[in-house]
């Protein structure tokens, strides 16, 4: 309902389900594996999305004339956690290595606007300012304790360029 454009990703939605999977446990676990329809084994999927950012990612070996001249793709993963807060080892092992998402500590107790203000330009470097916004004012508060975030940038050129003139915002 609001002014605007408007646009997700269902592979960004999948890798942050994917990356709150690995930390998952019991019913959550179960939930998210049937919403998302992981059917294959944890160590698999995860496998499998490392697979699918690599291929998404690398150049492509026959871009389509002028359409692969100015392709960009970048897919960004990051954690956020709380400062001196216990996170299992296995669940980081898991997003640093299949997910590329390193935990940044910061202090989300005494300082979350800081820590909002700090992810949100995370978001907007790895979007080349596309996203600013990310996270809105009051969305992180002293009892946050982790804050995933995916980003994703893509641009290429229209393999048959249409008339900007006919477009709006």
């Amino acid at each position: 309902g609001q002014d605007g454009n408007f646009f997700f990703s269902p592979v960004s939605i999948s890798f942050a389900f994917a990356m709150c999977y690995a930390g998952a446990n019991g019913n959550t676990e179960t939930e998210i594996a049937d919403v998302m329809h992981f059917t294959l084994p944890e160590d698999n999927l995860h496998n499998a999305f490392n697979a699918l950012e690599l291929t998404l990612t690398s150049e492509p070996e026959n871009p389509p004339g002028e359409a692969g001249e100015e392709l960009k793709l970048h897919i960004a993963n990051s954690t956020w956690g709380q400062k001196d807060y216990y996170f299992v080892p296995a669940f980081l092992d898991i997003l640093a290595l299949h997910y590329g998402a390193g935990m940044n500590a910061v202090d989300f107790a005494s300082d979350p606007e800081r820590c909002r203000l700090i992810i949100n330009e995370w978001v907007s470097r790895e979007t080349e300012e596309r996203i600013k916004d990310l996270l809105p004012v009051e969305s992180i508060t002293p009892l946050t304790v982790l804050v995933l975030t995916n980003a994703i940038y893509f641009k290429a050129n229209w393999l048959d360029p249409f008339d900007e003139s006919d477009t709006t915002d």
